[in-house]
């Protein structure tokens, strides 16, 4: 069995130096490109109860004490099924789930990935 061979003080220095270089590595250089866009400005605070189910309560009543916005525009959009089933008829197979709007603002939305 051969002794551990313990390195150089040339060959530890090269590692070392490797190591910290390949620390530094990655960043952006910072030239070039244009800046990018100011982000949107936040929507308008709401103060009004949350709407925690499908149409709001057990008795999915739908009713809200807030007055909504035009529905002639669409404000956001995501897709909550990234892959739908249809029918041969091309009726859609899938019951999805309804969008939940906390007290705080916060809006859950699930997607169907499967």
């Amino acid at each position: 069995m051969k002794p551990l061979q313990i390195p150089s003080k040339r060959t530890a220095s090269a590692l070392l130096l490797l190591a910290f270089l390949a620390a530094c590595g990655g960043g952006d250089s910072g030239g070039g490109g244009n800046p990018p866009p100011p982000p949107d400005p936040p929507g308008p605070p709401v103060a009004g109860p949350a709407w925690p189910q499908f149409s709001r309560d057990a008795q999915h009543s739908a009713a809200s004490s807030i007055a909504t916005p035009a529905l002639s525009r669409i404000i956001w959009q995501t897709p909550v099924d990234t892959s739908p089933l249809y029918s041969a008829q091309g009726y859609l197979l899938t019951h999805y789930g309804s969008p939940v709007i906390s007290g705080q603002n916060t809006g859950l939305v699930p997607v169907k990935t499967a």
